[in-house]
């Protein structure tokens, strides 16, 4: 039976101002009950469990989210609830990455992630894609990728995200700054680990000759190459090797589709869309060249 004047919303106001005073991880409903000065089994009248309180408070903290001005909602509920950032998500995805990821860096929220986590949520809503990018540095320079729910669908050897998007037929301005899951793969690789970009998760777009060339080069191991012509043979078309080397060059996601495994038929290393010396120092890491 409800208690008499209580209700959902006078529920989740004090579990808005219990969670502001000590914290998310106070947020229990027995220590709810006991704000309100009720019996904890009285709260399910009004939430069906924590999760669901969790919920309702992560709506309450981010009213207002939507097409007119998601960024200034967002930055106000950021500001009055910091601890968001640890609610549950009824849509999983890079979000909560890039907001953690800001959070274990600089110890505290950082506004500017939180914004891009919700304004990912109010954007996929409307169904309209956000894509999480990072770049880091590696011995051959800044590396950038792209992913989409921890998935990737652009990499390469540049620091522009742009760049990255553009050669994978993604809208820049879908893309924003995060932390993606596939970085630790890359850092693994150039930490000696060849085959860790290989358990990777990729989804690179292309016609659908090329995408077949970039699943035969994702089965090439780490330490060997294979010919144009090797390639188009596997493929039905041992004429096409021309056209195999057209897909080597538009390949999408660089180091997790190893064009650079593909070689002349004499074995010279002839073109790579990130510089021929960044595929001479890729496959010398690997141990197909030696270093010099």
């Amino acid at each position: 039976m409800k208690r008499r004047g209580l209700t959902r919303n006078a529920v989740l106001d004090a579990a808005l101002a219990l969670a502001d005073a000590e914290g998310l991880e106070s947020l229990t409903m027995r220590r709810l009950a006991t704000a309100l000065g009720v019996e904890a089994m009285s709260l399910y009248n009004h939430v069906a469990s924590r999760e669901d309180l969790c919920t309702a408070l992560a709506d309450l903290a981010w009213a207002g989210v939507g097409r007119k001005d998601p960024h200034a909602s967002a930055r106000a509920a950021i500001e009055a609830h910091p601890w968001v950032l640890e609610l549950p998500s009824a849509k999983p995805g890079p979000h909560r990455l890039a907001a953690r990821a800001a959070l274990k860096a600089t110890g505290e929220p950082n506004a500017e992630a939180l914004i891009i986590g919700r304004a990912w949520i109010a954007r996929s809503l409307e169904g309209i894609a956000m894509l999480i990018s990072q770049t880091i540095s590696t011995p051959d320079g800044p590396f950038t990728l792209i992913e989409d729910t921890g998935v990737v669908v652009g990499a390469g050897w540049t620091d522009s995200v742009t760049e990255v998007a553009t050669r994978a037929g993604i809208v820049p301005d879908a893309v924003v700054t995060g932390a993606c899951l596939a970085a630790n793969a890359v850092l693994a690789f150039y930490d000696g680990d060849t085959e860790a970009v290989a358990q990777v998760a990729v989804a690179p777009h292309g016609t659908e000759f090329r995408e077949r060339v970039w699943e035969v080069l994702r089965n090439i191991p780490a330490g060997e190459t294979r010919t144009y012509g090797e390639v188009a043979a596997q493929l039905g078309n041992a004429s096409a090797s021309r056209a195999v080397g057209a897909a080597c060059g538009a390949n999408v996601t660089g180091l997790f589709v190893p064009c650079h495994r593909v070689v002349g038929s004499s074995g010279s290393l002839t073109g790579f869309a990130w510089g021929v010396e960044t595929k001479k120092a890729l496959l010398q890491r690997e141990g197909v060249l030696a270093r010099v």
